[in-house]
């Protein structure tokens, strides 16, 4: 299937029914260990990942795939998340671009 932006899910529309849980109390749970955290956050991240690296790879397949590793490398590091230094949106931002470099 072709797109020519980011596609929308039926996560997009099913946030709006509960409210979300704070991305950096997700992110300290991936780091003790929750895949259920993980799991969440892709839910409520995935979106907008994609949409950045669709601007870098504009081929979909090729942004999806990379977007899941945003993801995976964001369980690897989740320890190394500082809230200090940043939201976690910009955290896995800054994990997308450098899939790019």
């Amino acid at each position: 299937m072709e797109h020519d932006e980011p596609a929308r899910t039926d996560r997009t529309r099913s946030r709006a029914a509960s409210p979300a849980p704070d991305l950096a109390m997700l992110v300290a749970a991936m780091a003790d260990g929750s895949e259920a955290a993980l799991a969440q956050l892709f839910g409520q991240c995935f979106d907008r990942v994609y949409g950045i690296v669709f601007r870098i790879l504009p081929d979909p397949a090729d942004a999806e795939e990379v977007a899941v590793e945003v993801f995976h490398q964001a369980w690897r590091s989740a320890r190394a998340y500082d809230a200090s230094r940043g939201t976690v949106p910009g955290w896995l931002a800054s994990i997308a671009w450098s899939r790019h470099e």
